[in-house]
């Protein structure tokens, strides 16, 4: 549920109200206000439906009680009183915003958008609201332009409000504006205790901004508030296969694995690269890939690099199989490395014919390959 917005004064009150303000009705209604503003919220409940059931009708009220249902997730309540709110003042901005509180945003981001839309249009917009409407201009229309304007709407209201930097700065992380999606992390990191998942996305886009000492540093605060969060291995390791130590960057891609790190071919890739051309550890790097392979028996990458794999052993049928099972399953063409080691692999085996036929088709794809272009057959 959204954040408590400021108890509206007794102004709106006899605005919105038919009912004379006397009575035990207006005294539970100064006692639901001032409760609500002291976020008692269960006296603030009880004293406004009292209200109610003595006459009384006012527009913020109900709003209020809107917003008390909906923190308890009585969504139906929520909506009802959001509703009595409305029908006493169409042109009051508040009810709309608490409509679009109580939807699910995964099945009604297109609805709520609209509410907060309509809001904003009536002059009623705050922090909470402008922070989500730039929420959702981001992660369901990917319009960072929307989003980031939007976010500063919300910043202005409130430049020290957590959750508005968070949102900044993962707004300007999808733009691929590193500098400002880091500058409004850290801002959020000086103002609440961050979780794991905060910390490696600072570590992340340190290592993008290629300052590796700040993303370790960052890394390490990651893991030590979750042991078992496998991003921050994974970003840990990307730092030092950046850096070219290799032997450190297989030590964290494999821990990222152990934990289930969720781009499982990227990380295959990786530790595969390492095995074969730094390390020369061939078998380790078969068992690596059979392992893959038995989870993805069709994926072309892993067939390649098993293909390479053999090829590096010499074991030049068995690459030979490998590169054509890739070649069925791709994905996309390969670079110019794939013909250049099948064409090795054919003149290995004495099929110069083929191996001139690969030539040519990788020529085809890769007119400009002067590797290709000066192979002998």
């Amino acid at each position: 549920m959204m954040k408590k917005d400021n108890v509206i004064d007794l102004s709106k009150f006899h605005r919105a109200s038919g009912t004379k303000l006397k009575g035990k009705g207006l005294s539970f209604y100064n006692e639901g206000a001032y409760y609500y503003e002291q976020e008692d919220f269960e006296k603030a409940l009880d004293r406004y439906l009292k209200a109610e059931q003595a006459g009384i009708e006012c527009v913020d009220m109900f709003c209020d009680i809107s917003w008390l249902y909906g923190d308890k997730d009585e969504n139906s309540k929520a909506e009802y009183y959001a509703r009595k709110a409305l029908d006493l003042d169409p042109e009051y901005g508040r009810p709309y915003i608490l409509l679009g509180n109580v939807l699910d945003e995964e099945a009604y981001y297109e609805k709520i958008l609209e509410y907060y839309l309509i809001a904003e249009k009536k002059d009623c917009l705050d922090k909470y609201t402008a922070a989500r409407i730039a929420w959702i201009y981001q992660k369901y229309y990917e319009n960072s332009f929307k989003a980031r304007e939007y976010i500063h709407k919300a910043l202005d209201f409130d430049p020290d409000y957590s959750n508005s930097n968070n949102i900044a700065g993962w707004i300007y992380f999808c733009m691929g504006d590193m500098k400002n999606s880091l500058k409004y992390y850290l801002k959020e990191e000086s103002l609440t205790q961050i979780q794991c998942t905060g910390y490696n996305i600072i570590a992340y886009i340190y290592y993008e901004l290629s300052e590796y000492k700040k993303a370790i540093e960052y890394a390490n605060k990651a893991i030590f508030a979750d042991k078992n969060y496998s991003g921050a291995y994974y970003t840990k390791a990307s730092v030092y296969f950046s850096q070219e130590k290799f032997d450190k960057a297989l030590e964290y891609y494999l821990k990222a694995m152990e934990l289930g790190y969720e781009e499982e071919e990227e990380i295959f890739i990786r530790t595969s690269f390492i095995y074969v051309e730094k390390l020369k550890e061939y078998a380790k790097a078969l068992e690596l890939t059979d392992k893959f392979l038995s989870k993805y028996p069709k994926n072309d990458r892993a067939l390649y690099i098993k293909g390479y794999i053999c090829l590096q052993m010499k074991d030049f049928r068995q690459a030979l199989r490998f590169y054509k099972r890739a070649f069925k399953y791709k994905r996309e063409d390969f670079d110019p490395d794939y013909y250049e080691d099948l064409v090795k692999i054919y003149i290995a085996l004495h099929k110069y014919k083929l191996a001139r036929q690969t030539r040519d088709a990788g020529l085809a794809l890769y007119p400009d390959s002067e590797a290709l272009e000066n192979m002998e057959i």
